[in-house]
């Protein structure tokens, strides 16, 4: 809302210029039925950033020593990084499901805060405090083991595509005590990746 309020309030703007790029989250697709905007084919735009650590090791190495670490080594530990959010995946997945079973009712799960409880009784934990009166809550379990085998199915594959890329930089930057800021470390790496190589990931 505040986005379209900033909008409207500029003089003179022909919204017919405007395109709006937004995460694709647990989309099936980059389709929209809204005009104008259109929907990342990965989960976030750091998702994108992962096929290039040289980028990432460079952007590392302006705010902290680097100097022993390698883009293979970069590659390596955002895989392992990658593995211990792979619950979190699972249930970013399920959490989608379940709002679309119990479309039209006052819902938000909203996302892990503690690692001990990202799994399916963390999940039913907090869908019993919302609400006991939702039936569809029954399905949690199966909708849990359903989004397990999808990810897992997909894993070593398409990781770099399903993890929630902006989470995942920040694990791999507090490694080496740091912190990953969206606005200004991620201008720094797009601005590195080359733009052969920035055409060849955009279009995977």
């Amino acid at each position: 809302a505040n986005f379209r309020e900033a909008l409207s309030s500029l003089p003179e703007l022909n919204d017919q210029c405007i395109l709006i790029v937004a995460d694709n989250d647990e989309r099936s697709s980059n389709a929209s039925s809204r005009p104008r905007w259109l929907y990342l084919e990965r989960r976030e735009i750091e998702n994108y950033f992962l096929d290039s650590p040289s980028s990432i090791l460079h952007a590392m190495a302006l705010k902290t020593r680097m100097e022993d670490s390698t883009a293979e080594d970069i590659e390596s530990e955002l895989r392992c990084h990658a593995d211990d959010l792979r619950n979190e995946v699972v249930w970013l997945r399920t959490r989608h499901q379940m709002q679309k079973l119990i479309d039209g009712k006052s819902f938000n799960i909203g996302r892990p805060t503690d690692n001990e409880e990202v799994n399916v009784a963390g999940m039913m934990n907090i869908l019993e405090k919302l609400s006991n009166s939702i039936p569809e809550l029954s399905k949690v379990e199966e909708t849990w083991s359903e989004s397990m085998a999808y990810v897992a199915d997909r894993w070593d594959q398409d990781w770099k595509v399903l993890v929630p890329g902006e989470h995942l930089l920040q694990l791999l930057y507090s490694a080496h005590d740091s912190g990953y800021d969206k606005v200004k470390d991620g201008k720094v790496i797009a601005e590195h990746i080359s733009a052969a190589k920035l055409a060849a990931i955009a279009g995977s």
